[in-house]
């Protein structure tokens, strides 16, 4: 089975409290990386939208193919969506990315936030 790569770029990264809750001591590897979208942001939870800025994260290898399924209820309300990444140490990999669709961000009140990594 081919190993399951998730994108994070808000709570699931490592330094990130949701990361300790759903991913730590259940990932192969942690790749710094970035996939192009807009970050945005609603009442202090991130999400991307299409667009054409470079959002910084990690790319994530799951020891598990279920892990997937818990991930999709933590963000319920995304779309995930298979995006290519560009990983920081050079070359590119394929990863889901949980994004929102611009119309639908807009439409709960969040907005841009004009940049490219979730800060806390």
């Amino acid at each position: 089975m081919k190993p399951v790569k998730i994108f994070v770029y808000g709570t699931l990264m490592p330094t990130q409290g949701n990361y300790d809750f759903f991913l730590r001591g259940f990932t192969n590897s942690e790749k710094r990386a970035t996939v192009t979208g807009e970050l945005w942001e609603h009442n202090g939870i991130p999400m991307v939208v299409h667009g054409d800025d470079k959002i910084e994260g990690y790319v994530v290898e799951l020891k598990h193919s279920w892990q997937l399924y818990v991930i999709d209820r933590l963000e319920y309300g995304y779309n995930r969506v298979m995006r290519d990444v560009k990983l920081d140490a050079g070359g590119s990999d394929q990863a889901y990315v949980y994004m929102f669709a611009k119309h639908t961000a807009k439409s709960i009140g969040a907005e841009p936030t004009g940049r490219t990594r979730y800060a806390t």
